[in-house]
């Protein structure tokens, strides 16, 4: 498959070398965002409801 050299419609399609730097920097950033920002408290679950037992049915 062979990419055009004229942009097709007036947009410019990314090779797959730009994809995968892409998708590399996006992840590089997402990592330093991670550095860089506080850990976040981890979350408290609230303790379960205790379970009613229930009623059996009338025959």
């Amino acid at each position: 498959m062979t990419t055009p050299d004229a942009p097709k419609f007036g947009v410019k399609f990314p090779s797959r070398k730009e994809r995968t730097v892409k998708l590399v920097t996006k992840c590089e950033t997402r990592e330093i965002q991670k550095r860089l920002e506080p850990p976040k408290p981890p979350r408290v679950r609230p303790p379960p409801k205790p379970k009613v037992p229930k009623k059996p049915k009338p025959r």
